[in-house]
């Protein structure tokens, strides 16, 4: 191309050689003395009257004409340079070089020309980097995060990251989800509930998580309801006695019943029982002959009952039993012996016959009469004829055929009317 360029060049500067007078480049009126002003622009280098320039110059040639005169040409030499520029392109898999696509890596030289009609070369050092593709097979339960995203159902996700040589770096990964198994209960107990292996007291959503045979969860949510027992204080108070849910009871105490609630629970009643007994009181009162007891007046032993309400509002029952003593009169009639004195119920010694009173104090307090009757006897004394028996012989004694008597008393101790003596001695009756 070079060579073409100069070529050129030294045919224009014979044209112009020639025809330079018709063209008006010479002004020389000497036809001895002619000078020939020539301008040339050339790329790297030109070749002036057969000489190669490679910078930009004045060049001054010198002929003899056909006149035998010398032809002097001032070539004004222009020297425009090639431009090299060389690039370094990376690209992935391929690139497009001046619209030409490349897809390994190499040099490419493209050759342009400049405004100034010389040659522009560019030096591409191209470096292709290729894209890489990862295989991945992942299986996970219910979810999978690949590069971030979250994935519910088996599919492929292809990722596109960018390498360090800034190519593309594929990740396909063949995504397999293994779906947890929910299955969902109610339980209903009451006051607590054991739900695989612990105990719950409160209504709750209990959650169990197992693996599979593929591995993955297996939630078992329990809708637990918990219905409590309820229990109801009651106080109750009562006289004597109190009917709790049909069984009566006579004291103090605490019971509980325990009855089911519409929701299968118990229902526990504790029953504070205080049972006031009724309060028994009484009192002996004695009196003489008669009594006045609370404004009433009683001549004769009696229970007076009142009957009054306590503190407790239960019945306060007082017994006054009354003792109402008479005066005793006791009658006594008594004979006794001729010169006996006898002492009466008073204390006082008498001899004499007659009804004699004597007031004594009984233990209530209260007098006591004693009427006695006393009478002396009009004693027979007299004497019977002795008797005379042999030794051995009975005797039968009879006293009846003298008197009839209302008591008799032998001094041997018997008490008949006959007596049988069998003894010596002396007898009385």
């Amino acid at each position: 191309m070079v060579a073409r360029l100069n070529f050129i060049c030294v045919v224009f500067f014979i044209c112009l050689f020639v025809f330079g007078d018709i063209l008006g480049y010479s002004q020389t009126t000497d036809p001895c003395d002619s000078t020939t002003n020539v301008t040339t622009t050339s790329c790297d280098s030109s070749s002036v009257n057969g000489t190669w320039y490679y910078t930009s110059q004045t060049v001054t040639d010198s002929f003899t004409t056909s006149l035998g005169c010398d032809s002097i040409v001032l070539t004004d030499l222009t020297i425009n340079y090639m431009t090299i520029t060389n690039l370094a392109t990376t690209s992935c898999d391929s690139s497009s070089v001046n619209g030409t696509w490349y897809f390994v890596s190499q040099t490419v030289t493209d050759s342009f020309t400049t405004s100034l009609g010389c040659d522009s070369i560019v030096l591409t050092a191209l470096t292709i980097n290729y894209m890489t593709t990862t295989n991945l097979a992942t299986t996970s339960c219910d979810s999978a995060s690949v590069n971030g995203n979250w994935y519910f159902v088996s599919q492929t996700v292809t990722d596109s990251f960018t390498t360090s040589l800034g190519c593309d770096s594929i990740v396909v990964t063949a995504l397999t989800i293994n779906n947890a198994v929910t299955t969902n209960v109610a339980t209903t107990s009451c006051d607590s509930s054991r739900v695989n292996g612990t105990w719950y007291y409160t209504s709750q959503t209990v959650t169990d998580s197992f693996t599979t045979s593929l591995g993955c969860d297996s939630i078992v949510v329990t809708a637990l309801t918990i219905n409590y027992m309820t229990t109801t204080n009651l106080a109750t108070t009562s006289c004597d006695s109190s009917r709790v849910n049909g069984t009566w009871y006579y004291t103090s105490q605490t019971v509980t019943d325990s009855f089911t609630t519409s929701l299968g629970c118990d229902s526990i009643v504790v029953y504070y029982i205080t049972i006031s007994n009724t309060l028994y009181s009484s009192e002996d009162l004695f009196g003489c002959e008669s009594m006045v007891y609370k404004s009433a007046t009683y001549t004769s032993s009696t229970q007076v009952i009142d009957s009054l309400v306590s503190a407790k509002g239960c019945d306060s029952i007082h017994a006054a039993n009354l003792f109402i003593t008479q005066p005793i009169i006791q009658k006594q009639k008594l004979t006794t012996c001729p010169g006996e004195e006898y002492e009466l119920a008073s204390g006082e010694l008498i001899s004499d016959s007659g009804i004699y009173f004597s007031t004594l104090i009984s233990v209530s307090g209260c007098d006591s009469i004693i009427i006695e009757e006393i009478g002396y006897y009009d004693i027979k004394e007299s004497l019977v004829p002795d008797i005379e028996k042999c030794v051995g012989d009975e005797v039968t004694f009879d006293i009846s055929v003298w008197d009839s008597y209302e008591h008799i008393q032998w001094s041997t101790g018997e008490e008949n009317t006959n007596i049988l003596l069998d003894n010596f001695g002396l007898y009385a009756v």
